[in-house]
């Protein structure tokens, strides 16, 4: 970030992500110099007031907290989808209105997901070329499960959209939101409905970033990459630490130790790693 507003840092979130989004962007703001003061943007997809108050706290050390209230209208017809035990309402694609909201106001974005932390300086990251991509992204893991393999499908290769780094002119001269959602609401077979839109409708206009950027926490990941040091962990799946379920007692703690960093009270989580953690995660 060369400058304090030449990159806007973003989440997206309800109120029962709040927490984990709060922990999020502590993590990232304690693993960059005192000296920079980020601008940090939460997409407001049903916050209470009091979540607001305890997120802005815990990022008290940025430049500047902005929540962006969503007009659902623009979220209308969007699948809501199932899998993996999970439901995925069509409030998954709010993230992507960031870009129009701040057009004109910064020339990137970096959006992580709530279910992120950051263990390292992101700046390298925020700054990585794109050439004349309108987006760079991290390569979905090849887990082989029926949810991984969409864009792949269709597409010849899948990102994962749990990292995003967006230039924002590019974004909108393409008119990229309208196009995802276009093409979620032409589809019944979507499964990660916007990871699997984004993969298809935008397949040729992002640029591949290196596993660091968007390391999944689960088991096999571990055992496998031989990669650079991570430095933005992805806490994907069902199996989430804020709730005590994470497969790597290690991953669990350190994000435990985070969470305290917050205004939250990280008390009302759950103090143990999940009770089968030594089994295989299966992935």
């Amino acid at each position: 970030m060369a400058t304090t507003d030449s990159v806007a840092l973003v989440w997206a979130t309800d109120d029962n992500y709040a927490l984990p989004a709060a922990i999020s962007g502590r993590s990232l703001l304690a693993n960059l110099p005192d000296t920079v003061r980020p601008a940090m943007y939460v997409v407001d997809i049903g916050i209470s007031a009091l979540s607001r108050e305890l997120i802005a706290a815990s990022w008290s050390s940025a430049a500047t907290v902005e929540f962006l209230p969503v007009n659902e209208v623009l979220l209308r017809d969007l699948p809501s989808t199932r899998c993996e035990n999970r439901e995925f309402p069509p409030t998954v694609f709010a993230y992507l209105l960031a870009p129009g909201l701040l057009a004109g106001r910064h020339r990137r974005m970096l959006y992580l997901d709530a279910d992120t932390l950051v263990v390292g300086d992101v700046r390298p990251l925020a700054e990585a070329p794109l050439g004349e991509h309108a987006f760079g992204a991290v390569r979905d893991w090849d887990f082989g499960a029926p949810a991984q393999i969409f864009g792949k499908r269709h597409a010849g290769r899948q990102l994962n959209a749990g990292v995003l780094v967006i230039d924002l002119e590019r974004w909108n001269a393409i008119d990229a939101t309208r196009r995802v959602f276009d093409f979620a609401r032409s589809r019944t077979d979507l499964l990660l409905p916007d990871q699997d839109s984004l993969n298809v409708a935008l397949g040729d206009h992002w640029r591949e970033l290196s596993y660091e950027w968007n390391f999944q926490v689960a088991r096999t990941v571990v055992r496998e990459y031989r990669g650079l040091a991570p430095q933005i962990l992805h806490y994907g799946g069902a199996r989430k630490p804020w709730l005590g379920r994470c497969a790597l007692p290690h991953y669990f703690r350190l994000y435990q130790g985070y969470a305290r960093m917050t205004a939250f009270d990280a008390t009302t989580m759950p103090d143990r790693a999940y009770p089968g953690w030594w089994e295989d995660d299966g992935r």
